[in-house]
């Protein structure tokens, strides 16, 4: 194969590692494509944004800036589909960074491209990003739940399963925060629909959320019950550090201190290699 094509492949192989959370798999192969100046610039900037994502969610913090840089340098280079694509993962990285603002501005850049050519499968991932801004930085959950539902049409449009499941699983945490019971019932159909029960993943994440909705009504107790029944040892590091916030937010009225050990458990123990698990 010759240096480009090599290269296109490389880049689709990390992406795919990308999507299964595994960013350490991806940082060699698109650090090499990243310097590589025998292939084109437009594939070169396409796997530094990819870096700087998979850096930002490895905990490479240098590494994500170094990548960032090298795309803010470059960023003219290549078609509109090729900056809103870029646009999504510097969001992203600023995201698992923690610089929602920033994340934001990218996100709504990538949104505004994908619109212009058309792109709902890249304008759905611009909204996934601007629904956990909108979650992170705002005091409430409507702007979370107006970006979830558009992530959501775009990603019908385009045929994105996965993406709609994200947007279904965001919309069914704010009807469990607001209290919306027609929104949380057609949440739970509409993921039922596309198999999301069908992954260890998908049965906890509806576990944690029904925790959520209790603990919203005023059931502190059972919600409590209900998490503590889970057998730990069979969560993912990312569940357990959920299950400790969440746990930790239900005791917070009744005992302080334990709550306030929970809630910080989960930085501790995911150190700084589990993006995910600080993100929860």
């Amino acid at each position: 194969l010759g240096q480009q094509m090599r290269g296109v492949l490389e880049l689709q192989s990390a992406l795919i590692s990308l999507n299964m959370i595994q960013p350490l798999e991806a940082i060699p192969s698109l650090q090499e494509l990243m310097v590589n100046e025998r292939v084109d610039a437009k594939l070169r900037v396409n796997a530094a944004a990819a870096l700087a994502m998979a850096s930002a969610m490895a905990g490479e913090i240098q590494l994500a800036r170094d990548a960032i840089g090298f795309c803010s340098s470059t960023l003219d280079v290549g078609s509109v589909e090729l900056r809103a694509v870029i646009s999504h993962r510097l969001a992203y990285a600023h995201l698992c960074l923690g610089e929602a603002s920033v994340a934001e501005g990218y996100a709504t850049e990538c949104v505004q491209l994908a619109h212009s050519v058309g792109l709902d499968s890249i304008a759905a991932r611009g909204y996934s990003v601007l629904q956990a801004v909108a979650s992170a930085i705002y005091p409430d959950t409507v702007l979370a739940r107006k970006y979830a539902e558009s992530c959501g049409r775009l990603a019908a449009l385009a045929g994105e399963r996965s993406m709609q499941i994200f947007a279904w699983q965001a919309q069914l945490m704010v009807a469990s925060y607001q209290g919306d019971d027609d929104l949380y019932a057609e949440a739970e159909r509409q993921l039922a629909d596309l198999g999301a029960e069908r992954t260890a993943r998908g049965i906890m994440w509806m576990r944690f959320v029904k925790v959520v909705r209790e603990g919203g009504r005023g059931n502190v107790p059972l919600a409590t019950a209900a998490l503590r029944s889970v057998d730990s040892e069979k969560l993912t590091v990312p569940e357990r550090a959920f299950a400790d916030a969440l746990l930790g937010l239900l005791l917070c009225s009744k005992n302080r201190d334990e709550a306030v050990g929970l809630l910080a458990r989960p930085v501790i123990v995911a150190a700084e290699r589990d993006f995910e698990s600080r993100r929860l």
